[in-house]
C-alpha cells in the first residue's frame, strides 16, 4: 500500500528493549522506509506533551505501526498508554473502511496483552532477522520486493561488472575473433569479427552524475545495419532498472528491474546466442 503519510512506520517499544529495536529500525531505514523512532526525533519532540503528541503521530502521520511485544512492554504504564493509542488507531481505520492491518506486533517475547489477538500474524525477532523484517515491510508498503543487494553500489560498478563478464566470456568461452577499444575508463567498444560480418557492442557510462549506462550493439560496414541492442540502465531508489528497445520479442521500451548479476548475465547470454547464430552464416 503506497501512502502519503509523513512516516511509513511508527515504532512503539519499551526502552529496555531498545538495543533490539534499534537494529530493526536501522534495517527499515536502510531499505528506504521512513520511520518514526522517538530516539531519532529529539528536535521534533522537545518541549511537546507526549500524551497528546504521540497519539497524533501514530494515528495521523504513520501508515503502519510496529508494536514490540515483551514483558517490559506489557508491564509498563507508558507503553500501556501507547498500546491503547495504537489499538484506537486500528479501530478508527476500521471505521473509515481503510485497512485493518495497520498495527503489526513484533514479538521479542510472546506475552499476552489485552487487545492483542493471538491470531494476528506478526514478526518474531528470534526467527526473523532485522533485514528480513525490513524486506517484508518494504514489500507490504511499496507493493514490490526489495532488491537488497542493490543498496550500496553506483553505476560504475554495474559498468565494470558487465564489461568484466563480457571480456571473460569472449576470452574463455568463445572462439570468435574480437578486439576491445577503450576510449575512456567507461567508454568501451567490443568489435566482434564473425566470418564476413563485423559486429560491435558499445558500452558507455554517458552521464555518471545521473547513473545512466547506455548499451548498443549493431553491424558495422553495412547500410542495412540491424540494431539488435539499444538500451539504457539506470539506478533509482537503490534498484537497477533496465529499459530495452529491441532486446527480445517484448515491446520496445519495456522496463525491467534486475540485480547487477542478473543484468550482466542476461547480456552475456544474449551475446552468446548472437555469436552462435552468426558464426555459421
Amino acid at each position: 500500500m503506497s501512502s502519503s503519510k509523513s512516516y511509513d512506520i511508527g515504532i512503539s517499544y519499551a526502552y529496555e528493549d531498545a538495543d533490539i529495536v534499534k537494529k530493526i529500525v536501522d534495517a527499515l531505514e536502510k531499505a528506504g522506509l521512513k520511520v518514526f523512532f522517538d530516539q531519532n526525533e529529539a528536535a521534533k519532540l522537545i518541549g511537546k506533551n507526549l500524551t497528546y503528541t504521540l497519539p497524533e503521530i501514530y494515528s495521523k502521520q504513520c501508515a503502519y505501526c510496529l508494536m514490540f511485544v515483551s514483558h517490559f512492554y506489557a508491564e509498563k504504564r507508558w507503553t500501556n498508554y501507547e498500546r491503547d493509542w495504537l489499538f484506537q488507531k486500528r479501530i478508527d481505520s476500521q471505521k473509515d473502511n481503510v485497512y485493518t492491518d495497520c498495527i503489526i506486533p513484533v514479538f521479542i517475547e510472546h506475552t499476552e496483552m489485552p487487545g492483542l489477538n493471538a491470531g494476528i500474524v506478526g514478526f518474531d525477532v528470534h526467527k526473523q532477522s532485522p533485514d528480513e523484517i525490513a524486506s517484508i515491510m518494504y514489500e507490504k508498503i511499496k507493493g514490490k520486493k526489495l532488491i537488497s543487494p542493490q543498496n550500496n553500489f553506483v553505476m560504475s560498478d554495474v559498468f565494470q561488472n558487465i564489461y568484466t563478464k563480457i571480456n571473460s566470456f569472449l576470452e574463455n568461452q568463445s572462439d570468435c575473433t574480437y578486439k576491445i577499444e577503450k576510449y575512456s575508463e567507461y567508454d568501451v567498444t567490443i568489435n566482434l569479427h564473425l566470418n564476413c560480418h563485423n559486429f560491435f557492442m558499445h558500452l558507455v557510462l554517458t552521464e555518471p552524475s545521473k547513473n545512466l549506462l547506455k548499451i548498443s550493439q549493431g553491424e558495422t560496414f553495412s547500410r542495412q545495419a540491424k540494431e539488435i541492442w539499444d538500451a539504457e540502465a539506470y539506478l533509482k531508489d537503490g534498484q537497477l532498472y533496465f529499459i530495452n528497445y529491441n532486446f527480445s520479442l517484448e515491446l520496445p521500451g519495456t522496463l525491467h528491474t534486475y540485480t547487477v548479476d542478473e543484468l550482466s548475465n542476461l547480456i552475456v547470454e544474449r551475446l552468446f546466442n548472437y555469436i552462435k547464430e552468426y558464426s555459421y552464416v
